[in-house]
């Protein structure tokens, strides 16, 4: 009788995995999964899905940390399967489901499956549990791998959200929504850093990027004006020059442009900005030769 009794094998195998026994668990847990009557289809007093569901659920947890990926992807799917066929509402099942999305995410990340990740986790995003800041976070890191600055300052709206203390995080929003071209939305956050910030490092780099919004906006003076507040702070800051040959050259001031994308590289701007300038130095200016 009692060898016969799905519950009683779920429970032990809940023990082992708290154990780290996993090996055991996993036998307990499969042995559940083959005696609950929905999985073997014997006739059951009462709907035993809810029992079927969380066994397996626990088996996609303990081959998710034994790292056997598709396997716990292929289990995290049979929960949701399952989830979808349960004729009744359950309120401890529909509290598991973000959990199960959040694992699947996850592992489709790991494998580099980035479009169902990222559909799984927009799932997680739209609950009020716990695991929404979570999805947010892995959402992001889906958007920076993919550029993709218009779903980042999405994201970034639900992390401002979780922690709204942290204000870090609005600098972050304001950078993607520049780069998704929402000028407007970023200086809102870069006003609100430079309210609350005092290093001088982020205060540089924020004054830069706000010269990059009004130079999108078209506003020149206040590009101007944003990245004099930077030289300021740093006479050497290569960023700023980059950015004043940009906002001198769409002026179709040629000159001050030149002298300006020179003295970003004289000052040794880095990475994108280095190259940029470079590159407007040979199409405005007459070339660009570096120093031995």
């Amino acid at each position: 009788g009692m060898r016969e009794d799905y519950n009683l094998w779920f429970r032990r195998g809940l023990v082992y995995i708290r154990l780290n026994r996993t090996k055991e668990a996993l036998t307990d847990i499969e042995e559940s999964i083959r005696l609950n009557p929905m999985k073997n289809k014997k006739k059951a007093a009462k709907n035993t899905y809810p029992s079927l569901i969380k066994s397996t659920f626990a088996k996609a947890t303990i081959l998710d940390k034994e790292e056997d990926f598709p396997a716990a992807i292929y289990q995290y799917s049979e929960v949701l399967r399952l989830s979808n066929e349960m004729n009744i509402e359950n309120a401890e099942i529909s509290q598991l489901i973000p959990q199960v999305h959040l694992g699947r995410g996850y592992l489709y990340l790991e494998i580099d499956s980035l479009k169902l990740a990222k559909d799984d986790l927009i799932e997680v995003s739209k609950d009020t549990s716990q695991y929404r800041c979570t999805a947010f976070q892995l959402l992001a890191d889906i958007g920076i791998r993919d550029s993709a600055y218009e779903d980042l300052s999405k994201y970034y709206d639900g992390l401002v959200e979780c922690e709204p203390e942290e204000d870090l995080l609005k600098y972050s929003r304001g950078y993607y929504s520049s780069r998704a071209g929402q000028y407007e939305k970023a200086l809102k956050d870069f006003e609100f850093v430079l309210d609350k910030i005092e290093l001088t490092q982020l205060l540089q780099a924020t004054h830069n990027q706000m010269a990059y919004c009004y130079l999108g906006l078209k506003q020149y003076d206040k590009a101007l004006e944003s990245l004099d507040k930077t030289l300021t702070l740093n006479v050497l800051n290569g960023e700023s020059y980059y950015y004043k040959g940009k906002v001198y050259a769409a002026k179709g001031m040629t000159k001050k442009a030149c002298e300006n994308f020179e003295k970003s590289l004289n000052y040794n701007a880095q990475g994108d900005y280095r190259n940029e300038a470079i590159s407007q130095m040979k199409e405005l200016c007459g070339g660009w030769e570096e120093d031995e």
